[in-house]
């Protein structure tokens, strides 16, 4: 007979730390390697685009940064509900859609589009401190609960790597092209 708490009788995820011979373990890598550095780009340019493709004044930039930075903040207890109620993948699912859906609008956005410019960055922010709520679901899912931590330390060392990524890499592309940022809001998709 089976008492409370036992797992005799019950079916049990295997849990374990990353392997890379398990397949679960390269899940959250496409999105941690491609996904992670644009959005970090895109919070990187906010100011510059702002300032040099939508043509807006230099107190105003700063100001829709502060605004952005709130909806970064608002974007974890928001995909925090999302991925506990529909699963990490669903959650992240409906970030790539409102990532599209703010590249798409930026690829209309010129001078004074301001509120364009505005809508767009907010769902930038707001994806990017999503990914703060999903990634810890996710790493439970994917890797189990026994050595949480441990795992977890090296989902959030890859975002470590990916803001650094982000930072050379628009660096490298500013150097490249010259100052304007145009050329980056097609590849935040």
């Amino acid at each position: 007979m089976d008492t409370p708490g036992s797992s005799r009788g019950k079916r049990r995820r295997p849990q374990h730390g990353p392997d890379v011979e398990n397949i679960h373990f390269l899940g959250p890598l496409p999105v941690l390697h491609y996904r992670l550095p644009r959005g970090l780009m895109a919070i990187g340019i906010s100011a510059s685009v702002g300032l040099e493709i939508i043509k807006i004044d230099a107190a105003t930039a700063a100001m829709l940064v502060g605004v952005f930075a709130i909806f970064n903040g608002v974007g974890r207890p928001i995909f925090g509900v999302l991925t506990d109620k529909l699963s990490p993948r669903n959650a992240a699912l409906i970030s790539f859609v409102l990532i599209l859906v703010s590249s798409l609008g930026m690829l209309t956005a010129g001078p004074g589009s301001v509120m364009l410019y505005t809508l767009c960055f907010i769902g930038f922010w707001l994806v990017l401190g999503g990914w703060l709520a999903i990634a810890p679901t996710a790493t439970t899912i994917f890797f189990g609960v026994k050595n949480y931590a441990k795992n977890y330390g090296l989902v959030f060392f890859a975002y470590g790597i990916g803001a650094i990524l982000a930072a050379s890499s628009r660096d490298r592309r500013r150097t490249l092209s010259g100052p304007s940022p145009t050329h980056s809001t097609p590849r935040l998709a």
